[in-house]
């Protein structure tokens, strides 16, 4: 593995580069706070690697959200979907939004997680990325 550190001095964060990291609490979990996980992905990554991540969020608990694949999901409605499950789950202010999926999953997972709650915290968990596009909101897992 490989980690790279993001300097922004009281915001740095780490960028994890490797095979094997998705599913690892102890990259994970130092990042997220409180005791609850919305796991948003779409149907195309969800179904190969949303198992994988899981272990990572043992202990936590996990709610997921599956959208459609493609560019056409970025919609208010989409987030408004993503914000209503919050609610009905009863997530508290310091729940956790976890993106595995691609740049429109982690896009309206982020987008999200400012609008529904300013307690939210959106991680993103992808693999082989090592480009950060959401500031400090985003945290991405090589898979």
């Amino acid at each position: 593995m490989r980690t790279l550190t993001v300097e922004l001095g009281e915001r740095s964060y780490p960028i994890h580069i490797g095979t094997g990291l998705l599913g690892r609490a102890d990259l994970l979990r130092p990042r997220l706070r409180g005791t609850q996980a919305m796991v948003v992905t779409n149907e195309v990554v969800g179904p190969l690697h949303l198992e994988r991540l899981l272990p990572a969020l043992e202990g936590l608990e996990v709610e997921t959200v599956v959208l459609p694949d493609g560019e056409a999901t970025k919609t208010l409605d989409t987030v408004a979907g993503i914000i209503d499950r919050l609610m009905a789950a009863r997530f508290a202010r310091d729940c956790a939004l976890v993106a595995l999926g691609g740049g429109v999953v982690g896009d309206i997972t982020g987008f999200a997680a400012a609008e529904g709650d300013e307690g939210a915290v959106a991680r993103e968990a992808r693999g082989h990325q090592a480009v950060d596009d959401a500031g400090d909101r985003v945290q991405r897992l090589g898979g």
